[in-house]
C-alpha cells in the first residue's frame, strides 16, 4: 500500500495507523513523498512521485518507489536506486483525464525497455489488467479498481 495523498492533515497519524493494519496483515506500507515520516513510523519504503527526491539515504531494507510516465522518468528512477517504478498512465484515468494513456501495446513496449520492474498504473481494472504483461513487468497497481 503506497499512502500518497501527500497534503492530508493528520497525515502521520494515519499512516502510524496504516502501518499497524498493514504489519498485522503481511504488507508492506510505503509513504510518499515523506522520507522522515516513513523513518517514523517504521514504513516499509517511500514513494517518489516526479517532483520529489529523498535527498537523504533509505535505511537498509526499505523499499524505494518511483512514479514514472516515460523513458527519461525510468532512467531517473534507476539513478536514485529505486527498487520499482509506477509506470502509467497504461488507460485513461477519472483522476487524470487528460493524460495520455499509453494503452497496453505501449505500456508493454516502456515496460520491456525499462532499466527495473515495474507496476502498471492508471486505469487499471479487473477488464484490462490481463494485457499488462511481458519482460519488467512485475504487477498491476491500481487506485479506482479498489475503490468501486
Amino acid at each position: 500500500m503506497i499512502l500518497r495523498d501527500y497534503d492530508m492533515p493528520r497525515r502521520a497519524g494515519l499512516a502510524a495507523q496504516l502501518k499497524s493494519v498493514t504489519s498485522a496483515r503481511g504488507l508492506k506500507l510505503i509513504i510518499g513523498a515523506d522520507i522522515e515520516l516513513a523513518r517514523e513510523i517504521g514504513a516499509d519504503g517511500v514513494h517518489c512521485p516526479r517532483w520529489y527526491s529523498p535527498g537523504a539515504a533509505l535505511p537498509d531494507g526499505m523499499i524505494l518507489t518511483a512514479a514514472c510516465h516515460d523513458t527519461a522518468e525510468l532512467r531517473r528512477a534507476r539513478a536514485m536506486g529505486a527498487d520499482l517504478a509506477l509506470l502509467s498512465p497504461a488507460f485513461t484515468t477519472g483522476s487524470h483525464p487528460g493524460d495520455g494513456a499509453m494503452g497496453a501495446s505501449a505500456f508493454k513496449a516502456l515496460a520491456a525497455s525499462a532499466p527495473l520492474p515495474v507496476l502498471a498504473l492508471g486505469g487499471v481494472l479487473e477488464i484490462n489488467a490481463r494485457c499488462l504483461t511481458g519482460r519488467n513487468v512485475a504487477g498491476i497497481a491500481a487506485i479506482s479498481a479498489f475503490l468501486g
